[in-house]
């Protein structure tokens, strides 16, 4: 989309339109910030579920230890407690995979962003405003709920004693009602921006539709000495052709191949709406930044070669190397560049699910039966989750259409698997392990093998997931621009470059997109933003 000179509120103080907070435009195509917005609902399901249900088993876990447990197969031969220490452990990561997704997309439909902590790769984008607290919100009322369900579970239905109850109303209540304060208390402010930030979008796409189009020429650029999301910040400005002549100054990010730099051309449309008794009686002319709305033109300009002091500086020791020039995906487009290699990920991964497939079932045939139930299951978990990670590496080069639309990732079964090790291996140690039969050499076998198997179905599809990711998007461009060679036949009238496929991603047109899977069947989705 384009971007309005004004920035969005962003507080329920601040009025529509009105210039607050240091903020950065996102754009993005109508298709694009469409997806965002489809895929809101299932992150905020997907975050609050994950949330909800570690926080839900450790509760179990720790109503286990007072004696109080719904289910048979959650004791053990340590007596309950042992093994839920693994899962207990893993709460805070419930805070970590998922955030990035929810803040992306709520950026991706508004088109701002606020500039984050600083870390050792640069500035992350926020939501702007009372939203950045949202994805926070989410896991704090959802472990609130799980808190309390967990909670109401065992009064009702798991016949504590009335010492037990009273421990169990001294653990749950005080914590799921700060939990809950935490998590409610942020969401009216941000449910009023996300309003507000919407009605600010919708003006910017009706000026864009209705408003007076001219064009302005770049006059100066200045770095303003700061990256986010790896893409140098930079103040511009711009002087417009229409007479008389009016100097546009706003804040754009942008990767350095597509650095601006004087002489370039910039698209405006204004609509200053001249407001009386009767209404709306038209457009009084000027580029008021509150009705004013501003694309930049990438094809057809001249970008001079990036500089070195335009890439984020590397951090040094065992940190980032130096920020990237371009987007991943643009690298399909670089003349000799080959195809990753996503068919020998895959069946890496395959092989490693097969593999684990067979060491799963061995440490369960091969142990104690009163030894933790519920382990083979989480070994089998592990295995599936490996399976998943191998099907999405392999549907990257078989359906990549696909993938580009959905914004699938290989990151999260890796980190599931990873997790999941840990589960089973201090399992195994402490609720095996640490028994009188291990001691005597009875159960020797069983914890190796189950270590064994764990460790072959979490730490390889961890290293394949991390090693893989900056291959994710080139892999499925390289499928792409396959794809779109084969349907062409290699006779477009003007070839395809990253340049069009940036400038259809940034376009507030939302004919640019379908142009270019129409004329040179290229698809753009959410992955190639990430």
């Amino acid at each position: 989309m384009a971007f309005q000179l004004a920035h969005p509120p962003t507080s329920a103080a601040a009025a529509p339109g009105a210039i607050s907070g240091a903020l950065v435009p996102r754009e993005s195509a109508p298709q694009l910030r469409e997806a965002y917005r489809r895929a809101i609902p299932f992150q905020i399901a997907l975050t609050g579920v994950t949330t909800g249900g570690l926080f839900f088993a450790t509760c179990l876990g720790l109503f286990d230890m007072l004696g109080v447990t719904p289910f048979a197969l959650l004791r053990d031969s340590a007596g309950g407690v042992a093994g839920w220490l693994p899962v207990v452990s893993l709460v805070p990561f419930a805070f970590m995979p998922l955030t990035d997704g929810l803040t992306s997309s709520v950026v991706g439909v508004l088109g701002w962003a606020s500039r984050g902590a600083k870390t050792v790769s640069g500035h992350h984008s926020l939501a702007p405003g009372a939203l950045r607290r949202l994805p926070s919100a989410v896991r704090l009322v959802a472990a609130g709920a799980a808190t309390v369900l967990a909670g109401v579970l065992a009064l009702l239905f798991w016949n504590p004693d009335p010492e037990q109850t009273l421990l169990i109303v001294v653990l749950t209540v005080p914590i799921a009602g700060m939990l809950l304060t935490l998590g409610i208390r942020p969401l009216p402010a941000a449910s009023r921006a996300w309003r507000a930030g919407l009605a600010h979008a919708e003006l910017t796409e009706h000026i864009r539709a209705t408003g007076r189009h001219s064009t302005a020429v770049v006059t100066d650029v200045e770095h303003r000495g700061w990256w986010l999301d790896q893409q140098p910040v930079f103040r511009v400005r711009a002087e417009t052709r229409e007479q008389p002549v009016t100097t546009l100054e706003f804040q754009v990010a942008e990767y350095p191949r597509w650095a601006p730099a004087p002489g370039h051309v910039i698209d405006v449309w204004a609509r200053t709406p001249q407001t009386t008794d009767s209404g709306d009686t038209g457009d009084t002319g000027g580029f008021d930044p509150e009705h004013t709305v501003v694309e930049r033109q990438i094809v057809g300009q001249q970008f001079d070669s990036p500089g070195e002091e335009l890439r984020r500086p590397a951090s040094g020791g065992d940190g980032p190397a130096i920020g990237p020039v371009a987007p991943h995906w643009a690298d399909a487009f670089n003349p000799g560049a080959g195809t990753p290699g996503a068919w020998t990920v895959g069946v890496v991964a395959g092989l490693v699910a097969v593999a684990g497939a067979f060491l799963a079932p061995a440490a369960w045939f091969t142990g104690d039966p009163d030894g933790p139930a519920w382990l083979p299951w989480s070994l089998g978990a592990a295995v599936l989750v490996t399976m998943w990670q191998s099907a999405e590496w392999l549907g990257l080069r078989l359906m990549p259409r696909r993938a580009v639309g959905r914004g699938t990732t290989t990151l999260m079964p890796g980190i599931l698997a990873f997790l999941l090790m840990f589960v089973n291996i201090f399992s195994a140690v402490f609720t095996w392990g640490l028994s009188d039969h291990f001691l005597d050499g009875d159960r020797g076998g069983p914890v190796a093998l189950t270590c064994l198997g764990s460790v072959v179905a979490g730490v390889i599809p961890f290293i394949l997931a991390v090693a893989g990711h900056g291959a994710l998007v080139p892999t499925v461009t390289s499928a792409l621009l396959a794809a779109a060679r084969r349907r062409t036949g290699g006779t477009d009238a003007v070839p395809l470059s990253a340049e069009h496929v940036h400038e259809a991603m940034l376009s507030g047109d939302p004919a640019r997109t379908s142009q270019l899977e129409r004329d040179h069947g290229f698809a753009v989705g959410r992955l190639l933003r990430a």
